[in-house]
């Protein structure tokens, strides 16, 4: 049998890329001394991200909340939800700091209408559906900002925002956390104007065909890694320090978000 897939993209950043490697190096040596075959030794680097987290073959990936609530994941199954170790964080559950740069003129979400934003992607919680709701509830409707830039990336968000191509974005908080670390002097140059509501995090998946045998040692092997007595320096770096197991059903606070912006009358972030 092929080894199955394993990749941890997202939050992939270069700078910290070692530490993700060394947490997969730990989790894979668990899960074969615990007897599962076919474990690969090293990560993965997805192109296509949908077909990555619907692969029924897929071993370990970590996914968005949106895509694994709008038929974006097939049939995988949840592992875990990381607990992140950064400020606005509570449990498995965190949202988006909603941010402008320094000397920018906005200073409430108000403000922003006619002004540019920026989001990750259409299919992100943390960069569009929680940005969505938040807007909504504060008054947005219809085409509430001049453009919206699809940037790709949280990290270049970011530099849209500083760079002034963009006057406002929503980023995850465990995001921000790393970004502000790689790069101290950020926090002189963004502000915080409003946080996001929070929703369960990003989970680890498995796909379709893996069995209860394998989703049982996946669970136990992320949990273990996590909760060894002698914390390795890399569950530091990526600020791992938890994980709970969650059902599909705990995710469902995502579309019932969306639902709201739709009643509300801002069905698209525009």
């Amino acid at each position: 049998m092929a080894q199955r897939r394993v990749a941890l993209p997202m939050y992939d950043f270069p700078e910290i890329r070692a530490a993700t490697h060394a947490f997969w190096s730990r989790f894979g040596d668990h899960l074969r001394q615990e007897g599962m075959p076919d474990v690969p030794h090293a990560l993965s680097t997805p192109h296509d991200l949908h077909a990555l987290w619907s692969d029924p073959d897929l071993l370990l990936a970590q996914t968005c909340g949106y895509p694994l609530t709008h038929n974006l994941c097939g049939e995988a199954q949840l592992i875990a939800t990381p607990h992140y170790d950064v400020p606005d964080a509570d449990g498995a559950s965190y949202g988006s700091a909603i941010i402008v740069s320094k000397d920018n003129a906005i200073q409430t979400l108000r403000d922003a209408k006619g002004k540019r934003a920026v989001i990750n992607g259409r299919d992100s919680n943390t960069g569009m559906n929680l940005f969505r709701i938040t807007l909504a509830r504060a008054g947005a409707r219809g085409a509430f900002f001049q453009s919206v830039l699809v940037s790709g990336a949280h990290r270049a968000s970011v530099k849209a925002v500083i760079q002034g191509e963009a006057d406002i974005a929503a980023i995850d908080v465990v995001s921000l956390a790393h970004l502000m670390r790689i790069t101290p002097s950020l926090s002189e140059r963004l502000r915080v104007i409003a946080m996001t509501p929070k929703t369960p995090g990003l989970p680890f998946i498995t796909g379709a065909r893996s069995g209860a045998a394998t989703l049982r040692s996946l669970q136990d092997g992320v949990t273990r890694v996590i909760h060894e007595a002698n914390r390795s320096d890399d569950l530091n770096t990526l600020f791992l320090k938890d994980v709970s197991i969650l059902d599909h059903k705990d995710y469902d606070v995502i579309t019932a978000l969306e639902h709201e912006a739709i009643a509300l009358g801002y069905p698209e972030l525009a």
